[in-house]
């Protein structure tokens, strides 16, 4: 019984040794330049040096309730926006209506018919946009259609399947810009705020023998549809490859 609590202590001793000679190369390394915060969280300075090309929106779902994070570069604290009106159980239904128009578009490639409403489109995007994208819109001050700025949706949980991009009020009375999503901005997704963050070395060398492999997908064999532009596609590349 001794001898097996002395190997757990030995144990215990061990990874208490290897811990604090963790924590010595740790301190050495930050002490290098550009190594300050090496294996630590990016403050919020360097989250901020992620948004230089315009706001980054967190999109964030729970059970319990649905926000909005705004990240900008010139301000010193990250904006909420809670999105009152739009709950995780929403998110899901959403999702299923997304599914059902996939269906719906793998059924007309193979030729068969089946029953779609268009005004369930609208019935799917107006919710998005009434519930999440136009409060980040008035937090944003964004009020002037035309005048298009560019917003980096960052969605978490469930609003990674939704299309943020596409948000808006379809109906025909509402055909006068601002009242969709594209009216006021142009949308890039991100998965992350780090992704965006300026690298320490931005340095790219030049390659005199860069090469590119395009692979152009043929027919397939009346399985799916033919994807136009393609070949077109393909003799751009070439032309500005040279």
């Amino acid at each position: 019984m001794h001898h097996a609590t002395q190997t757990l202590q030995q144990i215990v001793d061990t990874h208490r040794t290897l811990a604090i000679e963790r924590d010595k190369l740790l301190q050495e390394i930050r002490r290098l330049p550009g190594f300050n915060r090496f294996l630590l969280p990016k403050d919020f300075s360097q989250l901020r040096a992620s948004a230089p090309s315009g706001p980054v929106v967190v999109l964030n779902a729970a059970k319990r309730r649905c926000d909005a994070l705004i990240v900008l570069a010139d301000v010193d604290h990250v904006i909420h926006v809670p999105l009152p009106n739009f709950t995780f159980q929403r998110s899901t239904d959403l999702q299923g209506i997304l599914k059902s128009f996939l269906r719906h578009a793998l059924v007309e490639r193979t030729g068969q018919v089946e029953r779609w409403d268009r005004g369930t489109w609208e019935s799917f995007l107006s919710p998005l946009w009434k519930s999440v994208v136009e409060p980040v819109m008035d937090a944003l001050a964004f009020s002037t259609p035309g005048e298009l700025s560019h917003i980096f949706w960052c969605p978490t949980g469930p609003f990674v399947f939704l299309p943020i991009h596409a948000a808006g009020l379809y109906d025909a009375k509402y055909s006068a810009p601002g009242h969709k999503v594209f009216d006021f901005v142009v949308s890039s997704y991100v998965p992350t705020l780090s992704i965006l963050a300026p690298s320490r070395n931005t340095h790219v060398a030049h390659n005199d023998d860069f090469r590119l492999l395009a692979v152009r997908q043929p027919p397939t064999d009346g399985q799916l549809s033919r994807l136009p532009g393609v070949h077109t596609e393909l003799e751009h590349i070439q032309e500005s490859l040279g």
